[in-house]
């Protein structure tokens, strides 16, 4: 069989003794065994030795005339090695090759098809498109970006928020699977899926906090935004949303709303365990007491919104359900505490931060759990000087801003107010040509509500009447 000037050419059973025992070529030199198992099928010794002068450089080959062509296709599968591409492999492939060159195509061409196909599989996999989605949240300044972020990652890929990055978790899930392949039966399984995470656990099990019905409308949601999104991009290879067809009464029931409202005993564990906790934490928990804003709000407060002179918290329009400014007056109880906060800042201006100022406290499901824990110690230590004391049950942080809101007309406050505290739109023509911004009476309502936060907290004489029992 003719080979190229400078080259030689052998024939003979190819076995691995014989590949491990071939030596080096001559300088300047290439040889080519071909094998008598698999004609067309060999190995290219090069001139490259090691110290022994055993051929450092062996490369498997096929050479074949595709029909009705005088001119042979050389095609080269790969490097010998024992593991990565022993002979059995290099076989198998070169049977594979002379095939496609006999059937007329290059294999060669066929090789690239393939790895053009392979990045189209992954550039329209599920991973890609939740990378692709939460880019275009945050491009379009989307103000739950990070708690939509949190569920897609960690219902679609499974994935794991530990040490302040989404890792890798243990369950399945959709981060390989090409969209178009994702049906309808599988995202109601998968919703399903996470109703029963909310469910009592076994003895032994532990309750994970991400599941049930609230969860599954949430995920559920998100799952067909982000579908819709990714037909509309044209890019995926979907036309239709598996979510399309769930309907999520039908398949989760109503969604109830939380009217969770925490007593005033309540409020004084979460206020005491807030303080044991300390830091940027503990400090953001008292601020939501004492304010009724968003977890988001606080927890992404930056330096630049803080007045201190004028005892005033500035939230910008992006950074607003509405997509309009909030000002919240500020209680002295909350002046002193912005201030020691930001007295703290080094590298940056986030008020609320591990890092100096540099980035936000995230982590919250890891806080809540701590601070859950604290609450569990607080009612023991309750219990043992011999107070009554009952455990807080199926409580969240957001309870605490509807706790504010319950408790502000006790306090004389109107509801107008109230909802002005909260940024609420008021529905129908007040909510539209109703300007005014009721900034004294916010004040007074929060300077009000955070006397009557301290004397809950501090235990208040008889003098002070419990909020319940005015009612």
């Amino acid at each position: 069989m003719a080979t190229t000037i400078g080259s030689s050419t052998q024939k003979t059973l190819l076995t691995d003794r014989y590949l491990k025992g071939l030596k080096a070529a001559p300088p300047g030199k290439r040889v080519v065994v071909w094998d008598t198992v698999v004609p067309g099928f060999g190995v290219r010794v090069s001139d490259r030795g090691d110290a022994a002068g055993k051929a450092a450089g062996l490369s498997f080959i096929v050479m074949r005339r595709r029909p009705g062509e005088a001119q042979p296709i050389r095609y080269t599968i790969g490097r010998y090695h024992p593991d990565a591409l022993p002979l059995a492999k290099a076989r198998e492939e070169a049977r594979k090759a002379l095939g496609l060159i006999a059937g007329g195509t290059k294999p060669l061409d066929e090789k690239r098809r393939q790895r053009h196909e392979q990045a189209e599989r992954r550039a329209n996999t599920v991973g890609a498109l939740v990378e692709d989605f939460i880019a275009d949240m945050r491009r379009r300044g989307l103000r739950n970006a990070n708690e939509f972020e949190a569920i897609i990652r960690r219902e679609f890929l499974g994935e794991l928020y530990r040490d302040g990055q989404w890792i890798d978790g243990k369950e399945i899930s959709w981060r390989e699977r090409p969209v178009a392949e994702i049906t309808a039966q599988e995202a109601a399984r998968l919703i399903k899926g996470i109703i029963n995470r909310g469910k009592d656990p076994e003895p032994g099990q532990r309750r994970r906090k991400s599941g049930g019905p609230w969860a599954a409308h949430h995920a559920l949601a998100i799952g067909k935004t982000m579908f819709e999104w990714a037909i509309a991009q044209l890019s995926y290879g979907i036309e239709a949303s598996p979510f399309e067809r769930i309907k999520p009464q039908k398949l989760i029931g109503t969604k109830q709303r939380r009217r969770r409202v925490l007593s005033d005993d309540e409020i004084r564990y979460v206020w005491k365990a807030a303080d044991r906790i300390g830091g940027p934490y503990g400090d953001m928990v008292k601020l939501l007491i004492l304010t009724g804003q968003r977890l988001t709000q606080a927890a992404e407060l930056q330096a630049a919104e803080i007045d201190l002179d004028k005892a005033l918290w500035i939230t910008p329009a992006e950074k607003m359900k509405m997509g309009k400014a909030h000002a919240t007056p500020l209680a002295p109880a909350a002046v002193d505490l912005l201030r020691e906060r930001l007295d703290g800042l080094r590298a940056g201006d986030f008020v609320f931060s591990t890092t100096a100022g540099a980035r936000p406290i995230s982590g919250f499901s890891k806080f809540k759990k701590r601070l859950d824990k604290l609450l569990e110690q607080i009612r023991r230590e309750q219990v043992a000087d011999g107070e009554p004391s009952a455990l807080i049950p199926n409580w969240t942080i957001h309870d605490l801003r509807r706790s504010v809101r319950s408790e502000l007309p006790a306090l004389g406050v109107s509801d107008v107010v109230a909802e002005a505290i909260l940024a609420h739109a008021r529905p129908g023509i007040a909510g539209t040509c109703d300007r005014y911004d009721y900034l004294a009476e916010k004040r007074h309502a929060l300077t009000r509500w955070a006397a009557y936060v301290r004397a809950v907290v501090d235990l208040p004489p008889a003098n002070v009447v419990p909020m319940r029992s005015r009612r």
